[in-house]
């Protein structure tokens, strides 16, 4: 029971941060994504970015499906390849929209989500320079999404996954 509770929480959470025109869609996305059918999530999040091309959430929640549905099928060296490419070609989407919208605490704090990714990829390649490049990026964004709303509890994903993997790693 507890564990359905936190599921719900979580996706509560996910949920109530989208935006309006998507939000339909990331909810019935996010129940595949958390029930491990990525394959269903990846198709209603790719549907996302034919509708809405320049919205960079649909593209990083496909990401995501994509990714993990390659892991669990044992192709983690393909994951990781897919999951850099997949970030040079979504990272200009958010650069977008943050001009668009610099002070959008969700965008930042994807952002940050998706530099942090690259960051740690990086990390487990053994390519130092790129790792730290993309933390400090990473630290920045998430920084300014907390000055901007320090209620925006989200900020902290990215600062917990960056404090595990960075201590993880550095082993």
């Amino acid at each position: 029971m507890k564990k359905i509770f936190v599921i719900l929480f979580i996706v509560g959470i996910c949920y109530a941060q989208f935006p309006e025109q998507i939000k339909n869609e990331m909810k019935i996305g996010l129940e595949y994504f958390t029930n491990y059918e990525f394959d269903s999530a990846e198709k209603v999040y790719s549907q996302i970015t034919k509708k809405y091309p320049d919205e960079p959430l649909g593209w990083f929640y496909s990401m995501n499906a994509k990714y993990e549905s390659l892991k669990l099928n044992g192709e983690y060296k393909k994951a990781n390849t897919f999951l850099l490419d997949e970030i040079e070609r979504i990272s200009p989407l958010f650069e977008n929209k943050l001009k668009e919208r610099p002070n959008e605490v969700v965008y930042l704090v994807y952002f940050g989500s998706l530099k942090w990714l690259n960051a740690r990829l990086n990390l487990a390649e053994s390519n130092y320079l790129k790792a730290f490049n993309e933390s400090w990026r990473v630290i920045n964004l998430i920084k300014k999404a907390y000055e901007i709303d320090p209620s925006y509890k989200d900020v902290f994903l990215p600062l917990g996954s960056y404090d595990f993997y960075g201590g993880i790693m550095a082993d």
